[in-house]
């Protein structure tokens, strides 16, 4: 995911965001970052692929117009655009009633003409609860003892290490 320089969405100028995206079947969405229970949203159950490097949530236009509880498609300037720079066609924005385990928010959701992966960005994903920010460990103590034999002497192994490196290979950052 790359971002991108961006400005309000209400100036005549577009904003663009960078998105990650598979063009996959639905029935093909088995991978360990789809989400494994539906997400209610506005009624029609629907799988995401859990993208926390997305700032955006995006469904095809075949599932929006599916969705059991319809609502109105709003014009964008937002551009979405993949992690190698192709353009995602944007049909609009709306915003969608999310729901999963009684946690229910309502969010921003792009909608697109191709027929890719539903994506549900960060936001959504802390919002029903499905990732958690933890910024800090309060009893630090407890948990190292807890876990002992994970931590051990960090940072020291008791034997010299070797390693071979091709010098035909060139490095990748």
């Amino acid at each position: 995911i790359k971002e991108a320089d961006v400005s309000d969405e209400q100036n005549s100028e577009a904003k663009a965001i960078y998105i990650n995206h598979l063009k996959t079947d639905q029935d093909k969405m088995s991978d360990i970052w789809t989400n494994s229970n539906s997400i209610l949203t506005n009624g029609t159950e629907i799988k995401y692929k859990v993208d926390t490097g997305s700032m955006v949530n995006l469904i095809p236009y075949q599932m929006f117009k599916n969705l059991k509880q319809s609502v109105e498609l709003q014009p964008t300037n937002t551009i979405l655009l993949t992690y190698n720079d192709e353009p995602i066609k944007l049909m609009g924005k709306c915003i969608l009633s999310l729901e999963l385990n009684s946690e229910v928010c309502k969010q921003i959701v792009y909608v697109t003409r191709d027929n890719l992966c539903p994506i549900l960005g960060l936001h959504s994903c802390e919002k029903l609860y499905i990732i958690k920010r933890v910024n800090s460990i309060e009893n630090y103590n407890s948990l190292y003892k807890d876990y002992e034999d994970i931590f051990g002497e960090l940072g020291c192994i008791e034997f010299e290490a070797c390693i071979d490196i091709d010098e035909t290979i060139p490095p990748v950052i």
